[in-house]
């Protein structure tokens, strides 16, 4: 048997002719993929949390049929979640019955997704991540045991941030190798947030930042629930079309790139510095990847710097002509961006970290205190925490996201988070995840700033949604590595063939 073969359908086929194969079978996706009919259903499941109470109830047992249908459906439904989870509270109202609900769906999602491993013969915990992260999770529950400060919380985060792991992990594997419209899906997501952020603009009330009164001075949140979370959600999702943009072939791509200014205006009105690092340094990371791969995967990471270099020229152009009709307005604006409108006027090292400054000084204090086992997994010193926190409410505000992991953990946790990180990048390298491994790279980056990275009970799990979703998008690529392998993912029947004309499948799973 030739090293390269491809094992899919019950038998081998050579790597070369099975690429090409591929690109014509799941380049066609199947299902209810139109952008109207998605974008319909999204929003009507998106605005029944209005509502209240039963809304949201009604709202969960919609998810749980959907959920029920197909694995891929499973994944529609969690990302739905996730989206309600970070809605502008003018347009969603999320009672304790969406709090509860959205950990109990959580976890069905991950059983659901396992039992769709199991039929495909996939064994998750054979999965490169799955090892590291199981270890960070068991050591960061010992060390917090060990501590004894609130560990009912670390429990829980611990947990929540596990299950949220494994649908994103399992969500991508089970995916893969096989046709679906989830491409169709995400890009409509996108555009349902573009729609809605500018309708809540025009109305004013993007900017009222989870109170109830329209702030016209204040940091536009758009279809969120604050700035902070529509910058990097507006940040993932232009990573995201990016990738769909100049790493596809797949339909809709004018549209996609349609999205992304508007994206980059999002960001630009919620003062989110952070997510345009962000995405600097994901499109860095990844060429910086790349250079040590084939010839043909560099090829298609050009297009995505083109693509940037275009909105660039454009770009300064734009901002250019406008200086140059009203002097000092183009300097004034990115001098407000770049203090978060806070001192307009003067841009000095103290103004841009004053955002972060008071944080890390009690973090760099807590590690100070308990430098090896950390205060408590998920856990903060700030006044009124230890007292008032609750499974509902245990909100930890934290800045750098390697400081918070030491501080919480201490140096024996960061080890092991360390270990989890580099597998996830090594298993995007190994597989030639363009997509996945610019997604990561941009989450990584936002964390920089506001550590989002384990809240898959809040805004964490939005963003990581999109890390599944460029995960899933590999497969429409041309540079990825053989996505179905003898040893990865055997056929979910021997007698069916992956290959077979789109029509003729459905997912059973």
């Amino acid at each position: 048997m030739p090293s390269d073969a491809v094992y899919t359908g019950g038998r081998f086929h050579n790597a070369g002719s099975y690429s090409a194969e591929r690109a014509g079978t799941l380049g066609r996706r199947i299902g209810m993929g139109h952008i109207s009919y998605n974008l319909a259903l999204i929003a009507a499941l998106f605005f029944l949390n209005k509502l209240g109470a039963p809304g949201n109830l009604l709202f969960f047992t919609i998810l749980i049929w959907m959920m029920l249908k197909s694995s891929e459906w499973a994944l529609r439904a969690v990302s739905l979640m996730f989206l309600v989870i970070v809605g502008n509270t003018a347009l969603v109202n999320t009672t304790i019955v969406f709090s509860l609900g959205k950990f109990a769906f959580l976890l069905m999602c991950s059983i659901r997704l396992y039992y769709s491993a199991q039929l495909r013969r996939i064994s998750l915990l054979s999965h490169p991540v799955v090892l590291p992260l199981l270890m960070f999770v068991i050591v960061s529950m010992l060390l917090a045991l060990e501590g004894g400060y609130r560990t009912d919380i670390s429990a829980l985060k611990l947990f929540t941030y596990t299950t949220g792991m494994m649908v994103v992990l399992a969500g991508a594997v089970v995916m893969r190798g096989r046709s679906h419209s989830l491409d169709n899906w995400f890009l409509s997501m996108a555009l349902f947030v573009v729609l809605v952020g500018l309708l809540s603009y025009a109305a004013g009330i993007g900017f009222n930042a989870k109170t109830e009164e329209a702030i016209a001075s204040g940091l536009f949140n758009g279809p969120f629930y604050h700035p902070q979370t529509l910058g990097p959600g507006a940040a993932m999702m232009t990573l995201y079309l990016l990738c769909y943009t100049s790493l596809t072939s797949l339909p809709y791509r004018k549209l996609a790139l349609f999205l992304i200014p508007t994206l980059l205006f999002f960001i630009y009105l919620s003062s989110s510095r952070t997510s345009i690092l962000a995405i600097a340094m994901a499109i860095l990371v990844a060429v910086i990847c790349l250079a040590f791969m084939q010839r043909s995967a560099l090829k298609k990471m050009m297009r995505i710097i083109r693509l940037g270099a275009v909105f660039a020229v454009f770009g300064g152009i734009a901002l250019l002509t406008i200086e140059l009709v009203a002097p000092g307005t183009v300097v004034d604006r990115v001098v407000a961006f770049t203090v978060k409108n806070n001192r307009v006027g003067e841009v000095s090292a103290d103004a841009v970290l004053s955002s972060r400054a008071s944080l890390l000084e009690m973090m760099w204090g807590n590690i100070a205190e308990q430098p090896w086992t950390g205060i408590g997994f998920g856990t903060t010193t700030r006044a009124g925490f230890a007292e008032y926190a609750t499974i509902f409410n245990a909100t930890t505000e934290k800045g750098v996201l390697p400081i918070a992991v030491v501080e919480e953990t201490g140096y024996i946790g960061a080890i092991f988070f360390t270990l989890l990180v580099v597998s996830l990048i090594a298993y995007c390298l190994r597989t030639r995840n363009i997509p996945g491994l610019i997604a990561f790279a941009g989450l990584l980056g936002l964390n920089m700033a506001e550590a989002n990275f384990f809240s898959f009970g809040g805004h964490g799990g939005f963003f990581w949604i999109w890390v599944m979703a460029a995960l899933i998008l590999n497969d429409a690529t041309e540079t990825s590595a053989h996505t179905v392998r003898a040893s990865d993912t055997p056929p979910e029947r021997p007698a069916r063939s992956a290959v077979q004309p789109v029509h003729n499948r459905k997912d059973a799973s």
